[in-house]
């Protein structure tokens, strides 16, 4: 069955005045004793009723409440607190590894700079042994030419005494001493070198 909005609120209104009874009343004058004393009996039972009620729920239901209610926020402030450690390690951890990074990046720089100078160091090496080499080299090879003119001054000494001798012995048709004939002929070639 579907009241209508009329038929609703006379319902509304027929409960609110059984629930105030005599306050409902324009005039309390009206109002009997016997009325009141119904009034006041029923306003001190609700009273009690209520009294009664609260000290339920303070000595029973409160302190239950209170733990229960202590408890969550304590669950929940160790949970916020693991969250402030968290975020801290976190925060901290990452410092860690920004300051890592920061130091591998100076070593490999580091490194970069001693690779470039250790290679600078075996290229100037590499270019001294060179050059030494060059030198020993060029030194072996005036040796060589040195040893080579002497060689061909030798020869070119022997050809000539040969050659003197030669001539010597057909202008001269006796036998001369050869030892001392090129005992003269050295000394007059070494004569001749020293000028």
């Amino acid at each position: 069955m579907i009241l209508s909005l009329d038929d609703t609120l006379k319902e509304v209104g027929e409960f609110v005045q059984n629930c105030l009874g005599p306050l409902s009343a324009d005039d309390f004058a009206a109002i009997s004793k016997e009325q009141w004393l119904q009034w006041f009996s029923q306003f001190m039972m609700q009273l009690v009723a209520t009294f009664v009620l609260f000290l339920l729920v303070k000595f029973l239901l409160w302190k239950p409440i209170t733990n229960m209610l202590e408890a969550r926020k304590a669950k929940i402030d160790e949970e916020l607190n693991q969250a402030r450690e968290t975020n801290a390690k976190a925060q901290a951890l990452k410092e860690d590894l920004e300051k890592q990074l920061a130091e591998a990046q100076d070593e490999v720089r580091r490194i970069i700079q001693s690779a470039e100078m250790d290679g600078n160091a075996r290229k100037e090496e590499i270019i001294n042994a060179a050059k030494e080499e060059a030198k020993a080299r060029l030194e072996a090879s005036k040796q060589d030419i040195l040893r080579e003119v002497s060689n061909k001054q030798q020869e070119i000494k022997n050809e000539i005494v040969t050659i003197a001798f030669e001539a010597a012995s057909k202008i001269v048709e006796h036998e001369v001493d050869r030892e001392k004939y090129l005992d003269v002929v050295n000394s007059i070639i070494e004569g001749a070198e020293i000028k």
